[in-house]
This record gives structure tokens, sequence and C-alpha cells, in this order.
């Protein structure tokens, strides 16, 4: 990666871009009586370099923070008590007994979703898909003579993302936190007009988790598993029905120290 360096010169630039719903048309599922759903994008930053000490010293500084919002417009089927009622009359016709750990399922699922009558797309998810990144830049440049030079940079970046990844339910949209650190410092040596010689000393570290939106579920609780102490719910699938627990609680982390002479 190839960062700017400062100059003799103050410079500086300011940037924006905004996207909002007031410009959008309705969902195809939405009624037109109510309020489009929202989708922005916000997204803002600068840039400034200069001198420190003229002619030799030089600094270069970034910053840029996005932050965006997409409504969810999804007609969705849930097990709401109506459905439940339905099932539990056609056991009750073969004399099937209920069994306590499905009828423990449904605590599973927020009552919020469960409103609906037997039928399917019996609910409109419209959960927020969110997402926010926080980056900048730094850099010192400084000039020991034409043929020699040195710089340190860092380059540092935080966000998070929750979305619909197959659960049109908000508790369980992914949510995946992110954090990016790197370090460089770098020498270069003119040699000749045929040979540079450079020396960079690195570090980049990187850290990403993904996980349900609410993880306060509990399988444990609920008599689905023993033992466990994973938080979260655990996956469970009814064919014509949305799901529980879409994300498995995963992550990934890397440290890398490369040095090239």
């Amino acid at each position: 990666m190839v960062v700017k360096s400062g100059t003799n010169v103050l410079h500086g630039s300011l940037f924006f871009f905004d996207r909002n719903e007031f410009l959008a048309s309705h969902s195809p599922v939405q009624s037109t009586s109510t309020r489009v759903q929202e989708i922005r994008n916000n997204q803002f930053g600068f840039a400034v370099g200069g001198p420190i000490i003229k002619n030799k010293t030089f600094f270069f500084l970034t910053g840029e923070i996005q932050l965006a919002v997409a409504g969810l417009s999804v007609l969705d089927t849930t097990p709401s008590p109506a459905w439940i009622s339905a099932a539990q009359g056609v056991l009750t016709k073969y004399n099937v007994p209920v069994n306590l750990i499905s009828q423990n399922l449904l605590s599973l699922f927020p009552s919020s979703v469960l409103t609906g009558p037997a039928t399917a797309n019996n609910y409109l998810a419209n959960g927020l898909n969110t997402y926010n990144s926080y980056n900048g830049i730094s850099k010192i440049d400084h000039r020991f003579s034409d043929k020699h030079a040195f710089a340190i940079r860092y380059l540092g970046g935080t966000g998070t993302q929750t979305a619909d990844v197959g659960s049109h339910i908000k508790d369980y949209f992914q949510t995946a936190p992110m954090h990016v650190h790197n370090f460089s410092a770098v020498e270069n040596d003119l040699w000749s007009l045929r040979m540079v010689n450079q020396v960079t000393l690195a570090v980049n570290y990187f850290l990403q988790t993904f996980n349900d939106f609410n993880t306060g579920y509990s399988a444990a609780a609920e008599g689905l598993l023993t033992g466990s102490s994973v938080a979260g719910a655990p996956q469970i699938k009814i064919t014509g029905f949305d799901y529980t627990g879409a994300t498995p609680p995963l992550g990934r982390t890397d440290v890398r120290r490369p040095r090239d002479r």
C-alpha cells in the first residue's frame, strides 16, 4: 500500500456523501400508508498533510466514517399461536401427545414475530440491517538527505455489520464486528542510480467474530441441550417457517509480522 506524504504546504480536503429513503419508493410488500423503510448511507471524512519541519519532516492524516442502514421488507412465515393451535388440533385428532421439548422451541422465537394467522407469509419482517465503519491513516516522513529517508505509518479500522443472512428475524441477524491495526516503519537508501535499499518492519493485526444479534437465548435453559455453556440459540429449522440460530459462534484472528530488506 502506498500512502501519500505531506509537503511543505499545508493541504487538506473534506468530503460527505448522503443517501436516504426520502426520495425512495415503498417496498412492493408495504402498504403505501406506512412509512418508507429506512435506507441510508452516510460517508464522510477528511485528509490533511503538511510540514512539521520544512524540507525535513512531514505528516499526512486521514479519517473516514461510514454509517449505513437498510430496512428489511420481507414477507415471512413464523410459528404463531394460530399455527400451534392448528397443529395441536391435528395431534389431538390422532391421539398423539404433545412433545414438551417441541413446545420449548417456541421460546426461541421473540413474541413480536408470533402474531399472525395460520397461513404462509403471516409476518412482515422489517428489521434494520446496519453497518458502521471507522477508519484512519497517519504517516510521518523524515528526510535525512536527498538519498536517505525514513517513514512510519499506522492504519486502523473498526466496524460492525448486523444483517439478514437467512433468518429474517432481527434477533438472528448476523453481527460481525471487526478490528484492523497495521503498523510499519520503512527506511529507504538510494545507493546509486540503479540500486535502492529498503528495510521494512511491519505488523498487521486482524480480528473478526460472527454471532447472532441476540445471544440471550439458552438452549440448555430450554431443555434442548445439556451441559452446554454456549450462548445463543441452536440452529433449528422447521420446513416452511423461518428459523433460529442463523449464525453459529465463529471468529478469525490473524497477526503477521513481515520483514523485508
